[in-house]
């Protein structure tokens, strides 16, 4: 790590960079810690995969990370405080001060070197800020996991604890692949696609009883609070980046008995995607409209899971197989 010589950090020399296409957009990431690159690594390494048609052309995003501080700072935990006024988006707080200028897509983050022995909190939140400039641009992102089966991409929705993961786990064992299992985004620019990967569904303890398997997998608690099971999703192959085929929408529902799935009507998904925005889906207020208006123009579901979600899963496949029939 090379220091910087003065107490505001702004000599601080950025010796390491990288460049990944976050969603297709070139994100450059420089710090002064190669430490740092190498937790940027582990969030974004993935998207190297994607093909070099499509990366976007032009302008990229940038991430700044500036370690500068007392090493003796205490460990990093809990949120970050936000605020954002126009274009300018705020973060602050465990060893952390950042700014994005939400137009320019550029962003700067102070962190002290205590937060570097933080990994997976550090992933989650600074280099969130990352992909937060990276996605200004015709990326919306949508609280939804999403499966891809025979051509046919599913986009399940529902509040957190409906069993989106557990489902999006079950879809993996039934021979889905899994675009993500908790955000995914979605882009309208030429042909609509949906961007997204992740390397495990994040399902809760209880949820070991219809995976056996998992049983001796540790349960973490997550930047969020909350205790999980990482259950693997990526197998021996890179992680499902990138959906440009058809789609089908599917509002999940916590339920008792067999799994039923109802067809909806377009208005249904129009108001599940407009009320109750999470916080941090929150951010892209002009890309928003038309990712609504299109998603809600697809085939739609109403899924009452029920009490086995192999069965909730096979039910979610064989609609995905109906549609390329």
């Amino acid at each position: 790590m090379f220091q910087a010589s003065d107490a505001l950090g702004r000599t601080a020399p950025l010796t390491f960079s990288a460049t990944i296409p976050v969603t297709g957009v070139p994100l450059e990431v420089r710090s002064n810690a190669a430490a740092a690159l190498h937790l940027v690594e582990r969030s974004f390494g993935a998207w190297r995969a994607l093909a070099p048609s499509l990366v976007a052309d032009g302008d990229g995003a940038r991430l700044d990370i500036v370690v500068h501080g007392d090493a003796l700072d205490a460990p990093a935990s809990g949120p970050l405080t936000y605020r954002r006024h126009g274009d300018v988006f705020m973060a602050a707080g465990a060893g952390v001060l950042a700014t994005v200028h939400l137009t320019t897509r550029q962003a700067v983050a102070f962190v002290s070197p205590s937060v570097l022995a933080a990994p997976d909190w550090f992933m989650a939140h600074v280099n969130g800020l990352g992909l937060l400039a990276a996605t200004q641009r015709d990326r919306v992102p949508i609280h939804a996991a999403a499966i891809v089966h025979r051509g046919v991409a599913i986009v399940v929705m529902g509040p957190s604890g409906s069993g989106k993961s557990t489902l999006t786990y079950a879809c993996h064992d039934a021979g889905a692949a899994v675009l993500t299992d908790d955000a995914v985004f979605v882009s309208m620019a030429d042909t609509p696609r949906l961007w997204g990967h992740t390397a495990q569904a994040w399902i809760a303890p209880d949820a070991v009883r219809f995976f056996p398997r998992l049983a001796t997998h540790p349960v973490v608690v997550r930047t969020n609070g909350k205790h999980r099971i990482a259950a693997p999703v990526a197998g021996e192959a890179p992680p499902a980046l990138v959906h440009a085929g058809p789609v089908v929408v599917v509002l999940l529902e916590r339920s008792r008995g067999p799994a039923q799935l109802t067809p909806i009507r377009d208005a249904d998904v129009t108001r599940a995607l407009s009320r109750d925005i999470d916080e941090g889906f929150d951010q892209y207020d002009t890309w928003r409209a038309p990712v609504v208006t299109w998603l809600a123009g697809q085939p739609a579901y109403r899924l009452a899971g029920g009490d086995d979600p192999g069965a909730a899963a096979a039910q979610l496949l064989d609609t995905a197989a109906a549609v390329t029939r």
